[in-house]
């Protein structure tokens, strides 16, 4: 059992496009299965093929449409970390959407642009050139079906992701438009509204009309995203407004100081005299710094010679963080480099070091202050 929930809650990498890993989420071939099973069972292996290879074909399109969303981001300098294709659909993580709320627009208009260019270049194709034409046994059959079948789930993709339902694509063009007149957090929380009044609809088509269980269960994952990113928002509102300085006591004692021709042994020799220094702060010139923890840096001095400058230790020369930086820029700047520590310069100054873990601590502080407010 502990093997089969690792393996769906894993990621199988299927590739890199653009500097984008394409991951599949590890439920997915279970619903292939499931899905095939049951159509297999009640109407039979021919039917069952055919909706397996239509349920292929979608999610090669909702690759395509969040490439769409991804490539443009990518232009408009969002980092893309991956796009993970679930059962549900497609998700791009991006390190953060752009606030402005015309870029907010391009990149959610982007992936259904890419259907409906598709839909319309397949109708081209079938009008100019009839596929009997071209392969006269797939006028008929499976082929024909599946033929058809693109036009229509590109149709489909673009216009139902154009719903206002946030977070979806029109609700995040909803909630840009609404950000030109308005503060960003209210245009998101009437955004969040409308959504939840379509995603209630969604919801009850099931009721109405069982076959359309899907349609429910996209309603309930619109209900609990929207929810989410609304208090994301809430949350990036109060770190926006946070500086570091007046959040975070940084130690000034836990940290040395070394220039980039200091020799390894020098540090060691100033680590071992300072049993509270943590990290050795490297200064590369030019404001460029390097970071290194004891345990890595005194290791390193056991193996290499004593003599080495410490610029030869350094694999990622890094900007420091300004104290007057807010906690939600120092969030994001975690992310970008996936490092568990930043130096931290007030003006000219080194002012410290920052832990991750301790960021983190103290957001998780504030957002349940403002959960309890």
């Amino acid at each position: 059992m502990l093997e089969l929930r690792r393996m769906l809650g894993g990621r199988l990498r299927l590739g890199r496009v653009a500097g984008i890993d394409v991951l599949l989420h590890g439920s997915f071939p279970l619903f292939l299965a499931v899905v095939g099973a049951y159509f297999a069972w009640s109407v039979g292996w021919r039917e069952a093929a055919t909706t397996v290879l239509s349920i292929l074909v979608l999610f090669f399109l909702v690759l395509l449409h969040e490439l769409g969303h991804s490539l443009v981001a990518q232009r408009l300098g969002v980092t893309i970390r991956s796009i993970t294709l679930m059962p549900m659909g497609g998700l791009a993580l991006m390190d953060a959407l752009p606030r402005r709320p015309r870029h907010e627009i391009l990149i959610a208009i982007a992936g259904p642009a890419v259907n409906l260019i598709l839909a319309a270049v397949a109708l081209l194709l079938r009008l100019l050139l009839p596929l009997t034409a071209l392969w006269p046994a797939a006028g008929q059959g499976l082929v024909g079906e599946l033929a058809e079948r693109f036009v229509y789930a590109n149709l489909a993709l673009a216009l139902f992701n154009l719903l206002p339902a946030f977070p979806m694509d029109g609700g995040r063009i909803l909630r840009a438009t609404l950000a030109t007149r308005m503060p960003y957090l209210r245009a998101t929380e009437r955004a969040v509204r409308v959504g939840r009044a379509l995603a209630a609809l969604l919801v009850l088509a099931p009721f109405l009309y069982p076959p359309l269980l899907m349609l429910g269960v996209i309603g309930v994952f619109l209900l609990v995203a929207g929810g989410r990113e609304l208090r994301g928002v809430r949350l990036d509102e109060l770190l926006n407004h946070r500086p570091l300085s007046t959040l975070l006591d940084l130690d000034r004692e836990g940290w040395l100081l070394a220039a980039r021709e200091t020799p390894l042994g020098d540090v060691r020799a100033a680590l071992l005299q300072r049993d509270d220094a943590d990290w050795v702060i490297v200064d590369l010139e030019g404001g460029a710094l390097a970071l290194l923890g004891r345990r890595e840096l005194l290791a390193a001095a056991a193996a290499l010679p004593p003599e080495l400058p410490m610029l030869r230790l350094v694999e990622r020369p890094l900007g420091a963080l300004p104290a007057d930086a807010t906690a939600a820029a120092a969030l994001r700047a975690f992310g970008a480099s996936g490092l568990e520590a930043l130096p931290v310069r007030e003006g000219p100054s080194l002012r410290g070091v920052l832990r991750a873990a301790t960021l983190r601590r103290m957001v998780d502080e504030i957002r349940g202050g403002a959960t309890r407010g």
